[in-house]
């Protein structure tokens, strides 16, 4: 097991992305990309437009799929129509242990994304790709946050 050691104790929110951009659910798949594209992420919260309320993510894979799948209709759709409604979230505040322990989250999680929130709120982002680089440097050097 690859354990994080510090002297202060390590939380969620000192390894997540705090770059955080969100879409409407209305929002065109063109408008979805422009916004990826503008703020150099690769994932978008939807949002519901009156209440602020998130409903869903949506990830440049989702919009790539389509775009390969050639689909006429690919400026007919809404981000609604693409998101993944189902959105795992995790304590910033909650301590970090261990690399596996994440890693059992990410399983839950059909686009290895997690939403890090604190008092209800999103506040970042943690993706898979990060924490298995973590993983494969933490064979070469000794990772400590402090």
């Amino acid at each position: 097991m690859t354990e994080l050691k510090s002297s202060n104790a390590v939380k969620i929110r000192d390894v997540m992305s705090p770059h955080v951009v969100y879409c409407y659910v209305e929002d065109t798949v063109p408008e979805v990309a422009k916004k990826m594209m503008d703020n150099w992420v690769d994932t978008l919260f939807c949002i519901e437009k009156d209440s602020g309320k998130v409903k869903g993510v949506i990830t440049d894979g989702i919009i790539w799929k389509l775009v390969a799948k050639a689909d006429p209709k690919i400026y007919q759709y809404m981000a609604k129509d693409l998101m993944v409604t189902k959105l795992i979230s995790i304590d910033g505040n909650k301590p970090f242990n261990s690399i596996e322990e994440l890693r059992d989250e990410f399983e839950k999680s059909p686009i290895k994304r997690i939403a890090v929130t604190s008092n209800g709120r999103i506040i970042g982002l943690i993706r898979r790709k990060f924490i298995e680089r973590i993983k494969r440097y933490s064979r070469t050097f000794d990772i400590k946050f402090s």
